[in-house]
This record gives structure tokens, C-alpha cells and sequence, in this order.
């Protein structure tokens, strides 16, 4: 018998935010490797074009913030994104409600 605390659970889009900032917590990163990393986390594959346009709207919101990164062997550069202070304090209310926020993105 499998814990259920370890039965994966697809994640829906209301977690989106909250597990995005979580994961820049850890380390910033370029969107892909960021969708990469979700979708480890129990989101769907198909995520790409929510969560693209759900960091534009938090990069809006000051929830965090891109740098752009060239490369030195003449790949296209990318966006790197990165958790700001404001997505600290977003992850801090988020946690003291309990994982119920009204804040929408």
C-alpha cells in the first residue's frame, strides 16, 4: 500500500503561482527548465502556455523579475526568472492563510 501522501496528484492552475515562486525559491531559472520542473511537481505537461503567461503576470505584479541571459556560443538568449521580494511576501501570506489565497494572478 502506497502512503497518500505519495500518490502523485495533478496540481490545478490555483497552485500554479505559489509552486512557481516556491521553486524560483530554490533556484532562479529559464521558463523551460522552470516547466520542467512543475511538471515533476504533479502539473500536466500542457502547462507551457499557462505558465507563460502566468510569470508575465506576476513579473507585472512585482512577484518576480527577469533577466535576460545571452549565451557566449551564439544560442539565442533567454529570460531567467528570479523570485523578488514582493513574491517572498506573497509565499509569506500565502502560508499563513493556510494555502488559501484570494490574491489572483
Amino acid at each position: 500500500m502506497v502512503p497518500v501522501a505519495l500518490v502523485p496528484v495533478p496540481l490545478g492552475p490555483v497552485a500554479l503561482v505559489p509552486v512557481a515562486l516556491v521553486t524560483l525559491q530554490e533556484e532562479s531559472s529559464r521558463g523551460y527548465e522552470l516547466m520542467k520542473r512543475l511538471v515533476e511537481l504533479g502539473f500536466e505537461e500542457k502547462i507551457a502556455g499557462t505558465l507563460y503567461r502566468t510569470l508575465g503576470q506576476m513579473e507585472n505584479e512585482g512577484l518576480c523579475k527577469t533577466e535576460w541571459e545571452t549565451s557566449d556560443n551564439g544560442d539565442p538568449g533567454c529570460r531567467v526568472y528570479s523570485i523578488t521580494n514582493e513574491g517572498e511576501a506573497y509565499l509569506d501570506s500565502w502560508a499563513e492563510l493556510g494555502g488559501n489565497s484570494t490574491r489572483q494572478v
